[in-house]
């Protein structure tokens, strides 16, 4: 109650993202997925932008979305799932990002590679 509910990018952006998942094997799946992202600075937990108080419903009101300096990520990479057995799995998820408008300061560019490696077990359904 009283809480805001939302995204963790904030309420002012908007995503695209596309992702094709292929089964090798029925234990092993490749995924190739990218992801485009438009964020603009603010969000309902800072300072409310009030400029649509300066225009009458007549003249009508019109802003860009998202607002402010808007930073573009565009995320590209593939994922390989491996379920070896029932219990346990591993994933490898190698991604590209290519940043522009980097944490809102017009012009600054950066790019980054992630590679991360998960595993899992279900330690709960042993000991039925």
């Amino acid at each position: 109650r009283n809480e805001e509910i939302g995204h963790y990018l904030g309420n002012n952006f908007w995503q695209l993202a596309l992702e094709l998942d292929y089964w090798l094997k029925p234990e092993l799946q490749l995924t190739g997925f990218t992801r485009f992202t438009k964020q603009g600075e603010g969000s309902v937990a800072g300072v409310f932008n009030e400029d649509f108080l300066n225009f009458t419903p007549e003249e009508g009101y019109d802003e860009p979305f998202p607002f402010g300096i808007v930073e573009r990520d565009w995320q590209s990479g593939v994922r390989v799932f491996y379920k070896p057995h029932h219990l346990a799995y591993l994933r490898f998820d190698l991604t590209y990002s290519d940043i522009s408008n980097f944490q809102h300061f017009e012009g600054q560019t950066t790019s980054d590679m992630q590679l991360r490696v998960a595993a899992g077990w279900e330690w709960e359904k042993l000991w039925r």
